[in-house]
């Protein structure tokens, strides 16, 4: 059955086409048409998915950071604030479509209270997203505030490192909000070498959120502005092409009671006892008279924050652990298809003594929830793709305490390089066999072979630059 119109995936029409086409005798398929009913699928279309309400959708990484705008907007509405929202940056892979994705929905996007503003260099860009922050102290002013978003490619984010720094200093508005979305390509297709926008960030005295998919990319997106607003900081997201280049399903419903289940600051405050001083934006308040201290603050709020509503998830528990793994990011669906190919289910996982945690907030990692995971352990490896950032944090964590584990990844206990990513089936193995022994059954390797294979189900098999080094 071919349908050249794309438009001619609606409800009505596919029935059509399917009382015409789907059996010999031109009876129609049953299941197909009942499934047709269902209030997920009715009367959507393939471009509805920046627009369904609810439901299922089918969404790129470019349109998912586009609708997670409009969520957030939503969002406000519900929360019976009166928000808009600003999209700036400067154009580049892999980032470099968010533009295209705004564009084809015409007029219909600046009428849902989102503007779209293309800037001429990445500090530019920076510098304007900062100001929409004075809304706060405007008397004048006709929203309750604007949160912003800016998107660009990895160097960007080091070329704009100096506007980043002052505008995380000044501060957010309580009601506003800036997340950064940094696009990175491990294989250098654009840009002359890798990035590493999560030191950038860190440098910043950003928090840092790095999710694994299409999915993450709305829900880390929404909880970076709500971190954002709580902490006056600006947000850094880190998004490889990897995931950005990516198209998925996405459950609408899982996302709002995620968003809908985080707590508000109040409640917050009364659980962790957190003070927070003032540390959004304030005019004509400088920065550089106590820099060093609403740093901190920021900070201090972000893990107050994380404590209460954390995207930090245990994916596999043992009361009997004795090593753990620490994810981050993509790297995570990484260790799952390694975990799938060696034949392991989370049950053996779990009977052999090893723990898994995926990490959502990466920076500042969420110290009272790292404790208890690391509880009894002997060592924990840690996988992430970029530079050894939660290793070294966790290194930092556990150094003054008597009873810690060994903490290793991109370098081993002694401090020797460990961990590359394009052998990271070969190095799991090992790691697990030498602590569990014969318990978990895991088979002879052909290294050779399968060191070279791409291990994210996020990469298509035919594009060979997205393939992990």
């Amino acid at each position: 059955m071919f349908i050249p119109d794309i438009e001619a995936y609606s409800y009505p029409s596919i029935c059509k086409t399917l009382m015409l086409h789907t059996s010999p005798d031109n009876t129609p398929n049953k299941a197909l048409v009942d499934a047709l009913e269902t209030p997920l699928l009715r009367d959507n279309r393939l471009h509805d998915n920046i627009w369904a309400p609810q439901g299922q959708v089918f969404l790129s990484g470019t349109q998912a950071l586009v609708r997670m705008m409009l969520m957030q907007r939503q969002h406000d509405e519900r929360q019976h604030l009166n928000t808009r929202g600003l999209i700036s940056g400067y154009r580049g892979s892999p980032l470099g479509m968010v533009e295209q994705v705004i564009w084809q929905q015409g007029v219909k996007f600046q009428n849902a209270g989102i503007e779209f503003v293309p800037a001429i260099n990445e500090a530019l860009g920076t510098m304007q997203l900062m100001d929409t922050q004075r809304v706060a102290p405007n008397t004048t002013r006709t929203v309750d505030g604007v949160f912003a978003l800016w998107c660009g490619k990895g160097p960007g984010d080091e070329r704009a490192s100096e506007a980043l720094k002052h505008g995380n200093a000044f501060g957010v508005s309580p009601h506003g909000g800036v997340l950064v979305v940094a696009g990175e390509n491990r294989a250098s297709v654009s840009p002359a070498r890798p990035a590493h926008s999560d030191q950038v960030f860190q440098f910043s005295h950003m928090p840092v959120v790095s999710p694994a998919d299409v999915s993450e990319l709305m829900s880390f997106g929404l909880y970076g502005f709500a971190l954002s607003r709580y902490s006056g900081a600006c947000v850094g997201m880190t998004t490889l092409s990897e995931v950005v280049d990516s198209s998925a399903t996405v459950d609408l419903a899982a996302i709002h009671i995620q968003v809908n289940g985080w707590k508000s600051p109040q409640v917050v405050q009364t659980q962790t006892g957190h003070v927070a001083p003032e540390q959004h934006k304030r005019w004509p308040d400088l920065p550089a008279l106590g820099s060093a201290s609403r740093q901190q603050d920021k900070l201090a709020a972000v893990a107050a924050f994380a404590q209460v509503n954390s995207i930090d998830c245990r994916v596999i528990d043992s009361p009997q652990a004795h090593i753990g793994i620490v994810t981050a990011g993509k790297t995570h669906h990484d260790l799952m298809e390694v975990f799938r190919r060696l034949g392991l289910s989370e049950e053996a996982l779990s009977a052999a003594g090893v723990r898994v945690l995926k990490l959502g907030l990466t920076y500042p990692i969420d110290s009272p929830r790292m404790h208890a995971f690391a509880q009894d352990l002997r060592e924990v490896l840690v996988i992430e793709e970029n530079a050894p950032s939660v290793e070294q944090q966790m290194r930092e964590l556990f150094k003054d305490e008597t009873a810690r584990p060994s903490i290793v990844g991109k370098h081993d206990a002694l401090g020797l390089p460990l961990q590359q990513p394009s052998d990271l089936i070969v190095q799991v193995a090992h790691w697990l066999q030498q602590y569990t022994g014969s318990a978990l059954g895991i088979p002879h390797l052909q290294y050779e072979g399968l060191r070279r294979e791409p291990l994210s189900g996020l990469k298509p098999p035919t594009c060979d630059y997205l393939t992990s080094y």
